[in-house]
């Protein structure tokens, strides 16, 4: 049985994609390591629809290059098992490994702005489900914003999801997070994001909002806790997701 597109889309896609700054948030951040630092983000999520329920981690390396550029490589895992037994069989594997860059290129007294141009490899099995079958190109725009205890992040991007699955080839991304630092140590994140759906015979784009907490235990050791769900009838999925990042 082959996987939807549209769950596909939103309970692996996330896991895919590395420099997600804020996870569990959709919406990635302007900040940068700085040069010879590197970060090492560990993350996972559990999620269901109406007819199967998997789940997708992702170890992603990020190294600074210098002061406002970082480069970062992701290795995603997925697992997916129908509720149906007669539908199919539990299926795990490693899933399209992901090559990216991100570069503030302009900032100011509380703003920031920046590019995320990635590579997506085609080093899963698209066969059992898992990868495109093919190479993917994506460039997003950054923008961020922050006053006292608050900060406002925005994403606007484009993905070319050339696959071999018939999925629909040009893909947008919008989203908008809000962070608040309710305390030195603990954050406060909200996120809603609008995505093209990957199935070309949709008529509406899935709406998704996030809510999660980030705990910093150290200044370089952050865990995350989060949940996903729809916010209309092109995304039924709902999922749970946690994380692990260290920087050193």
């Amino acid at each position: 049985m082959k996987p939807s597109p549209l769950f596909l889309s939103v309970l692996l896609g996330a896991a895919a994609a590395p420099a997600a700054a804020f996870h569990p948030l959709l919406t990635d951040d302007t900040g940068t390591q700085g040069r010879g630092r590197r970060q090492l983000e560990l993350n996972g999520e559990y999620g269901a629809d109406d007819a199967r329920h998997g789940g997708a981690a992702a170890a992603v390396l990020t190294v600074g290059l210098n002061e406002a550029l970082d480069a970062a490589v992701g290795l995603p895992l997925q697992y997916l098992r129908p509720h149906d037994p007669e539908a199919g069989r539990p299926r795990g594997g490693l899933s399209d490994a992901a090559l990216e860059l991100k570069w503030r290129v302009a900032e100011g007294r509380g703003w920031s702005l920046g590019l995320k141009p990635g590579l997506t490899l085609a080093t899963g099995a698209e066969e059992r489900g898992f990868g495109s079958g093919r190479a993917t190109y994506r460039v997003a725009a950054l923008a961020a914003a922050g006053a006292g205890r608050a900060q406002l992040l925005t994403n606007l991007g484009y993905c070319r999801n050339d696959n071999a699955l018939g999925e629909r080839r040009d893909l947008l991304h919008a989203s908008l997070a809000a962070v608040v630092a309710a305390t030195r140590r603990l954050r406060l994140a909200m996120n809603a994001a609008v995505d093209s759906s990957r199935d070309p015979a949709a008529g509406q784009a899935p709406a998704t909002f996030v809510g999660g907490v980030l705990v910093g235990v150290t200044p370089d050791l952050d865990l995350d806790l989060g949940w996903r769900t729809g916010l209309n009838a092109a995304q039924t999925e709902d999922a749970l997701l946690a994380g692990f990042t260290a920087r050193f």
